[in-house]
């Protein structure tokens, strides 16, 4: 078993106790905001390398964003859709889609530590009204490959994301209401925020009850604000 790259995905399982019995495709572009046509092209080459060189089963990390037919068409989601349909194009290749990690205090553009930062500041937030969002704990992310090392290989297309999502204004609200500061939400309306799911992958919630829970996302709110 091998996992390929240096991020925080890649460290998170290089550090679990998991046994895998397939090799984890975790590189990619660190930061899906500022990403320029010359990162996606060398991520493509090192991908095409591996690819290359794999005999034997493999899963790429991708987006549960691409799970969604109505998904954004950003830069980065067409280059994770492009990667996608690389790595399926051979028989040893897996997807495995993911939301939201909560986690990666490191990050400044990772979902909450975005919003959480704004609100510290209290400075005023841009987003998408009614854009809806899925964040899943890191310690879930780990149970979610300890239940796929066990299902086996069971779909081509695998989605981590939580069954019931919630949406970025209430994610706000939320974290003002826990952290008792408040400051302004500027909104966008352009985007559109309907969702059409992709039937034919497996949803990790259907084997993991936990994600199956409608207040999970509140949840995993509330605990990163009390622990962070």
């Amino acid at each position: 078993m091998t996992i390929f790259g240096n991020g925080y995905v890649a460290n998170l399982l290089k550090n679990s106790s998991i046994n895998f019995s397939f090799d984890i495709y975790a590189k990619g572009i660190s930061n899906s905001v500022d990403a320029s046509q010359k990162e996606y092209k060398r991520d493509i080459k090192l991908l095409e390398e591996l690819i290359k060189k794999q005999d034997q089963l493999f899963y790429y990390i991708s987006s549960s964003d691409l799970s969604n037919k109505k998904h954004d068409k950003t830069d980065y989601l067409k280059h994770k859709k492009n990667c996608e349909s690389l790595v399926l194009s051979t028989p040893y290749a897996r997807v495995i889609r993911i939301s939201q990690i909560v986690g990666n205090l490191n990050s400044e553009t990772a979902l909450l530590n975005y919003f959480k930062n704004k609100i510290l500041l209290k400075s005023k937030i841009n987003i998408h009204y009614g854009k809806i969002r899925y964040p899943i704990s890191s310690e879930d992310v780990i149970k979610g490959f300890e239940i796929l090392n066990e299902i086996g290989d069971k779909a081509r297309i695998i989605d981590f994301r939580p069954k019931f999502g919630i949406k970025a204004e209430n994610i706000i609200n939320l974290m003002m209401q826990e952290l008792k500061i408040s400051t302004d939400i500027e909104y966008s309306f352009f985007n559109s925020n309907e969702e059409e799911w992709e039937i034919n992958i497996l949803n990790l919630y259907n084997h993991f009850p936990k994600l199956d829970d409608e207040f999970y996302c509140k949840k995993i709110i509330k605990n990163y604000i009390k622990q962070n």
